[in-house]
């Protein structure tokens, strides 16, 4: 529905659900690949972003950092990764700064509050986050 409500577009919007605990499901991602643009909205919260308070926490990784891996899969060179995210308990500090350590493969940058769309400006805890490979 997202999709059509913004038409007129150009190019093509394709959109897959993904289990991010499925190699099969990344297997068929990444052949479709390789991505100009990888985009997400609220895919970390307490409840996955390196918190145990949820039951799958303590036999998987959380999910910050199981996101970091799955976009290093699916990005090519040239992707952009753009993702929405609300920084209820500090998830939003924990995701930037472990995509910004050292070993990582990514710049980060948050978009400046005109750059997103005006009823999220004034929201101090609602951040665009881009990424894009550094250079090797």
């Amino acid at each position: 529905a997202n999709v059509e409500s913004a038409s007129p577009l150009s190019g093509s919007v394709r959109t897959e659900v993904f289990d991010w605990n499925s190699q099969d499901d990344l297997r068929k991602i990444q052949a479709q690949g390789p991505w100009d643009a990888i985009v997400g909205s609220d895919l970390v919260y307490p409840g996955n972003a390196g918190r145990h308070c949820v039951d799958s926490n303590s036999s998987m990784p959380p999910a910050d950092e199981t996101l970091l891996r799955l976009l290093a899969d699916l990005a090519g060179p040239e992707s952009t990764v753009i993702l929405a995210l609300k920084d209820r308990t500090g998830e939003l500090d924990r995701f930037s700064s472990q995509a910004a350590q050292p070993g990582r493969t990514w710049s980060i940058w948050r978009a400046p509050p005109e750059r997103i769309m005006p009823e999220f400006r004034s929201v101090s805890n609602v951040a665009v986050l881009h990424l894009q490979r550094k250079n090797s």
